[in-house]
C-alpha cells in the first residue's frame, strides 16, 4: 500500500513537472531557464534531463545529494548505466524493462508505467527507487525529464515488517501455508512443514495434491466452492500423506486473498492426532462407564434372585432326609449351577467396578513370585515365563486375589495368541508420570508390564477388547476375563494401557498408584465360614424391596428362633419402628426412595440401642458419616449362606 501511495505521489510530480515545462515553454523559454530550474532545484526528489543525444544535460540537487553522482561524473547515459547498475544482468533486466515501459507509453500516449529498481550510489551504497519519465513534448523522442522517487526508507520499513511477520508465522504452533488455486505452494511455515514429515524446502517442492489422498477429492471441491463463494473455507478434517507414507489428521480453515491480479490461499493447518487419541479415550471411557452402570445393574438384580436360588436350595437340602438320594441329587444339582452363575456374576460386578473388594498394602513382586509356579503350570512348557523386578518396589494397596486373577487371565490370553508357542515377560517397575493436562493419569505408580511375543492384535479388536462377553476365542471364551481385569485396575485407582502391533506381539501396562503409608491393618473381613452358628430369640426388622429376599432371609432367621418382622423400603421402616421395638435391623441398600445407608443414619439418630447390618449386592459407596463407612466395610454381600448371616447376626447381637 505504501509503494502504491508513492507511485500515485510520482505520477503527481510528473504531471506538475509536465505543466511547469508546457508553461515555460508557451513563453519561449528553454528547458534550462531560470525559471525552470527553480521549480526543479526546489523538488525534493532527484531529477534529471536527458537529450535525444543521451546526454545529461542538468541533475537537480536531490538527484545530487541522494546519489552522489553529477554531471562530471554521468555525461552521458553511457557513463551512468555500468555506475548505477554494475550488475551487468541486472543493467540488461533494468535496460529492457525501461524500454518496455516506454514504448508502451508511447504506444498508448499514456504516463510512463513507474518501475521499482535498486541503484548503487556513488559510495557503494544502493538506494531504491520508483523511477519514471516524463515527456518534454508530444512523444518520449528527445528531450524527456527523468525523475528517481526514493523509496529506501519506506521499503526497510516493509520489509522489517514483514520480517516480523515471518518471524511470528514461524514460530506458530500450527501449520501456515500459501497456495495457488492449482494447489502449488508458495511460502509454508516450520510446524506446517513437520506435519507431512518435511523440511520447508522439500515441502515447496510439491503440491497441495500430492500430500493428500485421492478420496478426499470431493469434499475438496466442496470446500473449494465455498472459498469461491465466501472467500474462505472449514473448518475442515481430513488427512495428509506423511513423507513415511502414514496419513496425519488435520484440521484445515482458511481464506482467499489476492496480490494483484492473481487469487491465492493463506491456509491454518492443525495436527489434530493427539486431540483425536483423547476424544477417542474419552469416547472410550464413556462407552466402558456406560456398560459397566448397564452390567451392574443387571449383576444386582441377578444377585438378588440368585440368593433366592441358593438359600432356598440351601434350606431345602438341610430338610432332605439323607435317604433320599435322588432328591439330594436334585437340590445339589441346582446350587451347584446357582454357584457358579454366582460367579459369573461376580466377573460382571468386577468389570463395572462395584465387585466387592479386600483391599490390602502388598509388595507386587511378593505377589507375583508367590504364583510363579501356578503361572507356569498353567502356560505349559510350550510358553517360558520370565519375570523381571526393580529394586525397592513401592507398595500399592489393592486387592491381591484380584492382583493373581488379573496376571494369570492376561496370560492365558498371550498363551492363545502364541498357539506354536513362545515366550511371556513379566516386568515390575517404580514409574512416575509427570503432570500434564490429564492429572489423573500423574503421580508415583507401581507399572506391571505383561508382554508377549504372539500375533498381535488388530487395531479393530485392540478397541474392544475390555468389553464384557466381548471374545476372539469363539466358544472358547467368555469375553469376561480382560473386562475383570479393565474393573479391577479402575477399582485399585490405577490405569490399564494396550500395545499391539500385528506380527510383533502385544504388551499390557497395568499402573497402580503408590500407597505412601508402610503399615496398615489389612481390610480383609473376618472369615464368615468359621463363624458358629446360634439360635435366638431377639426381634430383627428386615428392609429389603425383594419380596422373595425378605422371605429367604425371614426363613433363614425365623426357623432359629428369632422373632422376624419386615419392611419393603426406608419409609416403611421407620413408621414401623414408631410402634415395634426390635434389636437389629438388616437392611438391603439400592431401594426406592431412601437408601440403607440414609435409612442406617435416622435409626442410628432415633434408636441408637437398634444394632444394623446392610447387606448389598454391590460395593457402592453410599456412606456419608464415619459409622456408614463402618457399615460399609461391615457390609454383608449378596449372594450370602445361611450360616454366614446367621454367626453375623449372632455376633452383633453379642457385642455390647
Amino acid at each position: 500500500m505504501a509503494i502504491k501511495n508513492k507511485t500515485e505521489q510520482l505520477q503527481s510530480e510528473l504531471l506538475l513537472a509536465r505543466k511547469k515545462i508546457e508553461d515555460l515553454e508557451s513563453g519561449g523559454a528553454q528547458f534550462y531557464d531560470s525559471k525552470f530550474q527553480n521549480v526543479i532545484d526546489a523538488s525534493p526528489v532527484p531529477y534529471a534531463l536527458n537529450d535525444e543525444s543521451q546526454n545529461i544535460t542538468y541533475l537537480n540537487p536531490a538527484f545530487i545529494n541522494t546519489f552522489g553522482y553529477d554531471l562530471t561524473d554521468i555525461p552521458t547515459l553511457s557513463d551512468w548505466w555500468p555506475k548505477a547498475y554494475p550488475d551487468a544482468d541486472y543493467r540488461d533486466w533494468v535496460s529492457a524493462k525501461w524500454e518496455q515501459n516506454l514504448n508502451e507509453a508511447k504506444k498508448r500516449g499514456t504516463d510512463f508505467q513507474p518501475i521499482e529498481i535498486d541503484i548503487v550510489c556513488k559510495d557503494g551504497s544502493v538506494r531504491t527507487v520508483l523511477a519514471s519519465a516524463a515527456a518534454l513534448s508530444e512523444s518520449y523522442v528527445g528531450n524527456h525529464l527523468v525523475i528517481l522517487y526514493d523509496i529506501t526508507e519506506r521499503k526497510k520499513v516493509t520489509q522489517d515488517r514483514d520480517s516480523e511477520i515471518n518471524q511470528l508465522v514461524e514460530t506458530l504452533p500450527v501449520g501456515l501455508a500459501l497456495c495457488d488455486l492449482e494447489g502449488n505452494l508458495i511460502q509454508v511455515n516450520q510446524a506446517y512443514a513437520d506435519i507431512i514429515g518435511c523440511t520447508i524446502e522439500e515441502t515447496l517442492n510439491l503440491s497441495y495434491w500430492e500430500i493428500t489422498p485421492k478420496s478426499y477429492s470431493e469434499k475438496e471441491q466442496q470446500q473449494l466452492d465455498k472459498l469461491h463463494a465466501i472467500g474462505s473455507y472449514g473448518p475442515y478434517i481430513k488427512e495428509y500423506i506423511h513423507k513415511k507414507g502414514n496419513t496425519v489428521p488435520v484440521q484445515l480453515r482458511g481464506v482467499l486473498i489476492r496480490r494483484g491480479d492473481e487469487a491465492l490461499i493463506w491456509s491454518v493447518v492443525e495436527d489434530i492426532t493427539e486431540r483425536l487419541k483423547k476424544e477417542s479415550e474419552l469416547l472410550r471411557t464413556q462407552k466402558m462407564e456406560a456398560l459397566g452402570k448397564l452390567t451392574g445393574g443387571i449383576a444386582h438384580d441377578f444377585n438378588n434372585m440368585l440368593g433366592v436360588i441358593l438359600g432356598f436350595s440351601e434350606l431345602l437340602k438341610n430338610e432332605i432326609n439323607e435317604s433320599d438320594t435322588k432328591q439330594k441329587k436334585y437340590c445339589n444339582e441346582i446350587y451347584v449351577a446357582a454357584e457358579r452363575a454366582k460367579k459369573l456374576t461376580s466377573k460382571l460386578l468386577g468389570f463395572s467396578r462395584n465387585a466387592p473388594s479386600v483391599t490390602e498394602v502388598v509388595d507386587v513382586k511378593d505377589v507375583i513370585q508367590g504364583m510363579r509356579h501356578l503361572l507356569e503350570k498353567t502356560l505349559t512348557h510350550r510358553i517360558s515365563l520370565e519375570c523381571d523386578f526393580a529394586d525397592n518396589l513401592w507398595p500399592v494397596k489393592l486387592d491381591k486375589e484380584a492382583l493373581v486373577d488379573a496376571v494369570v487371565n492376561i496370560c492365558i490370553n498371550s498363551m492363545y495368541a502364541m498357539p506354536q508357542g513362545g515366550a511371556i515377560k513379566i516386568t515390575v517397575t517404580n514409574k512416575t508420570i509427570p503432570a500434564t493436562d490429564d492429572e489423573a493419569a500423574s503421580g508415583d505408580f507401581v507399572e506391571v508390564k505383561i508382554d508377549d511375543s504372539g500375533e498381535g492384535i488388530d487395531e479393530d479388536v485392540q478397541k474392544r477388547i475390555f468389553e464384557p462377553f466381548f471374545t476372539t476365542k469363539g466358544e472358547a471364551g467368555t469375553g469376561l476375563g480382560l473386562s475383570q481385569v479393565y474393573g479391577f485396575v479402575e477399582r485399585s485407582g490405577g490405569r490399564i494401557n494396550l500395545f499391539s502391533k500385528k506380527g510383533e506381539g502385544t504388551a499390557l501396562f497395568l499402573n497402580f498408584p503408590r500407597y505412601h503409608q508402610e503399615k496398615e491393618e489389612s481390610s480383609v473381613p473376618e472369615n464368615l465360614q468359621d463363624e458358629t452358628i446360634t439360635s435366638g430369640n431377639e426381634s430383627v426388622l428386615l428392609v429389603d424391596d425383594e419380596i422373595f429376599l425378605l422371605d429367604l432371609m425371614e426363613e433363614m432367621l425365623s426357623t432359629k428362633g428369632y422373632k422376624v418382622v419386615r419392611a419393603t423400603n426406608a419409609e416403611s421402616a421407620l413408621e414401623l419402628l414408631k410402634s415395634t421395638s426390635v434389636d437389629l435391623m438388616i437392611s438391603d441398600v439400592v431401594m426406592p426412595g431412601m437408601d440403607g445407608y440414609q435409612l442406617a443414619t435416622e435409626v442410628e439418630k432415633l434408636y441408637p440401642e437398634i444394632k444394623i447390618q446392610i447387606v448389598s449386592g454391590y460395593s457402592e459407596g453410599y456412606s456419608d458419616s464415619l459409622k456408614n463407612e463402618k457399615l460399609h466395610e461391615r457390609r454383608l454381600m449378596k449372594p450370602f449362606e445361611t450360616k454366614q448371616l446367621l454367626g453375623r447376626v449372632r455376633e452383633l447381637l453379642d457385642n455390647n
